[in-house]
């Protein structure tokens, strides 16, 4: 007597659905400098040394020496500020989150974005929930379309905020 043995061969289906691909699916990668470089001569120099020494003087003729010791403590800041040279960083905007450098952050570590445009270049401004530093970085003019498309659908746009002022500050004082 002879049995036949079958094998039993799982059913795979013949065709696979087509991916379909969505904007949800880009993933943009640009390097960015960590902060807005300004170019400083000695005329800034001079001027930022005038106004640390009429902030000292005041302080010192009005007998408020802590405040002498922050106007002092400021300058100190400035000029090791002023000498300090951006690192480029890679941006990558993906699915799941935002990578700046070495950091990452995923959508639910935002809260919001939006953009601001000076001197004809163009900055995103990531905002971080409970007084967290906002992230910001320069997008290259052909990449704006694409990074706000992909930013906005996981992030509410705020059309309403501008430059910050510490960004404005920074900029008018050329630090």
């Amino acid at each position: 007597m002879t049995t036949s043995k079958k094998k039993e061969v799982k059913s795979r289906p013949k065709h696979r659905q087509a991916k379909l691909v969505t904007e949800k699916e880009l993933r943009i990668s640009f390097e960015s400098q960590e902060f807005p470089h300004h170019a400083k001569n000695e005329l800034w120099y001079i001027g930022i040394g005038l106004l640390l020494l009429v902030g000292l003087y005041a302080s010192i003729s009005v007998k408020n020496y802590l405040f002498a010791v922050v106007v002092v403590a400021a300058g100190i800041a400035i000029f090791r500020l002023a000498h300090l040279r951006p690192e480029s960083r890679k941006i990558e905007i993906t699915p799941r989150g935002v990578g700046w450098g070495d950091g990452f952050w995923a959508y639910h570590q935002l809260k919001n974005f939006w953009i601001s445009e000076v001197s004809g270049e163009i900055t995103v401004y990531l905002e971080r929930p409970n007084l967290k530093p906002v992230l910001h970085f320069a997008v290259p003019d052909h990449q704006v379309e694409s990074v706000l498309l992909a930013l906005s659908l996981e992030l509410p746009f705020h059309a309403h905020k501008d430059e910050p002022i510490s960004d404005r500050f920074a900029r008018l004082l050329r630090i």
